[in-house]
């Protein structure tokens, strides 16, 4: 990713830049960076997002934030943000319509964890009828199985679920 950004550093491509500073925060992340930090670096992302009117670096960056306040634990802000994302990748018809979906998922599967089956199972169908009409089966299969721990738990219960995922945002 280094590469990348040198790379649209020297030729002046930053319409280019916030999607995949957005991936490397999400991948910094994962790796266990402090949030702190990258919700620092991605409020440069998501500015430079809205300056360009992009729908899908809007939304992924968005999605990233959500990302790094929930891993703080901060609740209200990553839903916040993930709203913020939801209608940003939904605000056009785009080639990357999978952010869409990929938002999705990560708002119900933190909102599983968080014991709100409301939200998680809201998001849970929005995110699966987005897979499922293009083809996303790694989504699909985590949406399903969001879908499928509050069906085990029931709708009404607040119980908080962790499930696995062998890829993607968590």
């Amino acid at each position: 990713m280094a590469r990348s950004l040198e790379l649209i550093q020297r030729e002046r491509w930053t319409a280019f830049r916030p999607w995949v500073e957005a991936w490397r925060a999400q991948v910094d992340l994962q790796l266990g960076r402090d949030p702190r930090e990258v919700i620092e670096e991605l409020e440069a992302t998501y500015a430079l997002s809205c300056q360009l009117e992009d729908a899908c670096w809007k939304g992924m960056s968005a999605k990233v934030m959500g990302l790094a306040y929930a891993i703080l634990g901060e609740q209200e802000a990553a839903d916040s943000w993930w709203r913020i994302a939801a209608r940003a990748s939904s605000r056009e018809t785009d080639a990357y319509v999978w952010v869409r979906a990929d938002v999705a998922l990560a708002h119900a599967e933190y909102a599983l964890e968080w014991g709100l089956p409301e939200v998680a199972r809201e998001n849970a169908r929005a995110a699966i009828v987005v897979a499922a009409r293009c083809g996303l089966e790694d989504i699909l299969a985590r949406a399903s199985a969001v879908r499928g721990a509050l069906d085990a738990i029931g709708e009404d219960e607040t119980s908080v679920v962790s499930i696995g995922s062998s890829s993607g945002s968590r």
